[in-house]
């Protein structure tokens, strides 16, 4: 009986006299599912290894395994089934029919990269055919703004994903895609409101020789605050002159001044000790809302000449030691391009010591002092409204 949706082919068996006194299995059923041709085979172990022909088998449950139809072609077939166990064999002859809309190419969604350095919380969901697959959440993405996605299909088979190609390996493949589109929906600064969820979609190409290819799509969906990251990696290699940034932007009228400046100021490092700043964003825009797609300038701003210049003094009980560290800051601006559109050197400001400090006996605190902020933030708000 042949169900041309399911593409299952329910077959007789031809079971030939064992060999030897090999594992003691039965084949209970035979079928053709998708892409796959399904043994299911009483008596069966985990342990055991099982071939059809030269192909090795996959196990699915304690009962069941299979093998690609790519293996084998379309057309009946009869192949001898191997089951090994303890150096032990036992042969049984099977028959199968492969339709020809079996060999067609195929992938099914099967998982994500998760525990990456990029965090965040993407579901992503599949559809290659008439249903689409079971959604995966709590994918991560890398710091560069990569998610991988992990897809069942044939040992032979390709996926394409724009100018990118990925070979399958044992039936299975890894896609990894750049996700970075996504960033000109996020909210860069602004007033505090809920933003709406960040979905997008992408097609997916997977194709076997001298077959027609088939065009799948994969659907992503995520908050804003789970691509923070990615998105912070690449603004910082942008400002650094390392890249370009790489998502849609919104064109500003010709000859009117730039909508969005973002300043990115790397770490700096104590003289002494291993103590360092954090690194650190700022926004300085047009309006009150600032939104990555209208982000025309990046910069970033270098600590340099970081020094030592005394010392804080706390009337807390037990004495802090605590050094005061100045550093100048050199800043370079950029277009969306990585040409350079201005540069200054900001001189470190008074090094002041703080009203408080936290501690530990023994410890020794640094605190840093840089330039001011308000006179940064001036100056790029007049290199924002100059860029043309």
């Amino acid at each position: 009986m042949r169900n041309a949706t399911l593409h299952m082919t329910m077959l007789a068996l031809i079971v030939s006299a064992s060999l030897g006194c090999g594992p003691g299995v039965e084949i209970d059923k035979v079928a053709v599912k998708g892409a796959h041709v399904v043994l299911r085979i009483d008596g069966l172990h985990s342990e055991d290894e099982v071939t059809l022909g030269n192909v090795e088998g996959e196990h699915l449950d304690y009962r069941s395994i299979r093998f690609g139809v790519e293996h084998f072609g379309a057309g009946p077939h009869s192949e001898q089934l191997t089951v090994t166990r303890d150096g032990k064999s036992r042969e049984i002859e099977v028959s199968f029919d492969v339709p020809k809309s079996a060999l067609d190419p195929y992938a099914k969604l099967l998982g994500c990269t998760r525990n990456r350095p990029g965090g965040g919380d993407l579901t992503i969901t599949g559809d290659f055919g008439a249903t689409k697959d079971s959604p995966y959440e709590q994918c991560h993405l890398t710091d560069e703004g990569k998610l991988g996605i992990r897809f069942a299909t044939q040992s032979d088979a390709t996926l394409r994903h724009g100018d990118e190609t990925f070979e399958a390996k044992e039936g299975e493949v890894w896609v990894h895609i750049d996700v970075a589109p996504l960033f000109h929906l996020v909210r860069l600064h602004g007033k505090m409101r809920r933003e709406a969820a960040l979905q997008w979609e992408t097609s997916l190409e997977v194709s076997r020789k001298e077959l027609k290819a088939k065009l799948g799509k994969i659907q992503l969906h995520t908050e804003p605050h789970d691509v923070s990251r990615a998105l912070s990696h690449q603004l910082a290699k942008a400002a650094s002159g390392d890249g370009k940034l790489s998502w849609p932007h919104t064109p500003r009228a010709a000859d009117s001044e730039a909508r969005v400046v973002v300043l990115h100021v790397t770490e700096a490092k104590a003289p002494k000790g291993k103590a360092k700043t954090a690194t650190g964003w700022q926004v300085w825009g047009k309006d009150d809302v600032f939104w990555a797609d209208e982000l025309d300038l990046v910069a970033i701003g270098t600590p340099r000449n970081v020094h030592q210049r005394g010392r804080c003094h706390f009337n807390m009980g037990d004495p802090i030691s605590t050094r005061r560290n100045v550093y100048d800051l050199d800043i370079v601006v950029r277009d969306r391009a990585g040409k350079e559109v201005a540069k200054k050197s900001f001189p470190g400001g008074k090094a002041k010591c703080p009203t408080s400090v936290a501690g530990n006996r023994g410890e020794t605190v640094n605190i840093f002092s840089g330039p001011k902020m308000s006179d940064v933030g001036d100056w790029l708000q007049g290199v924002r409204k100059g860029a043309h």
